[in-house]
């Protein structure tokens, strides 16, 4: 038996009615509900405090970290999240922030960066005194063993970019963490 279109339009708006308001439900509880109506808020995703990159003091200037001379460009967005674009004209190597590793601390030290051994682009961090690269991080995590920090140790996180390197809008989420193994490497966001 067939069923009439006046029943399935009712079952439709019945059906629609009932998803309608488990959004509602969903959307009031991640907003806790609807009390706190700073949309900064309501995001889902916020950036983890357990990383240390986020703690660097930069060396942006008003978003921007290198302004397009010799090719690239790179900018800084309110998370923090490095985006790379342009062509290298030269060897480019440009400073996003400092920040003080503790003295017989293990670290973590990574991005999203993937390009494996091309190393046309790479992060590293770099003993600000010395001038020591630390750890370089050409894809996943690297450990920068405690064995290495006798002392506490500004160092200065470093993006590196070979010449005639092509790099088409690279985002990149540096994280530092502490941890003995990579492991240990903790998310971007949390």
């Amino acid at each position: 038996m067939r069923m009439k279109s006046t029943t399935k339009m009712k079952i439709f708006v019945v059906v629609s009615l009932l998803i309608a308001c488990a959004g509602m439900v969903l959307l009031g509880n991640v907003s806790q509900g609807f009390q706190n109506w700073d949309t900064a808020e309501w995001s889902l995703k916020k950036v983890n405090p357990d990383n240390l990159y986020q703690q660097l003091d930069f060396a942006d200037t008003d978003g921007k970290l290198e302004n397009g001379a010799d090719g690239i460009t790179v900018t800084i967005d309110d998370e923090n999240v490095l985006k790379v674009n342009g062509t290298a004209q030269t060897e480019k190597v440009v400073v996003v922030g400092t920040t003080t590793l503790k003295q017989a601390t293990d670290y973590v030290f990574g991005s999203n960066l993937t390009n494996g051994t091309n190393k046309t682009i790479y992060l590293r961090l770099v003993n600000n005194s010395t001038n020591a690269v630390l750890a370089t991080c050409y894809n996943g995590a690297t450990v920068i063993s405690a064995d290495n920090l006798a002392a506490d140790t500004v160092v200065r996180l470093e993006i590196y970019i070979a010449e005639e390197a092509t790099i088409n809008n690279l985002v990149l989420r540096p994280v530092i963490c502490t941890g003995a193994a990579s492991d240990e490497f903790v998310s971007f966001y949390k």
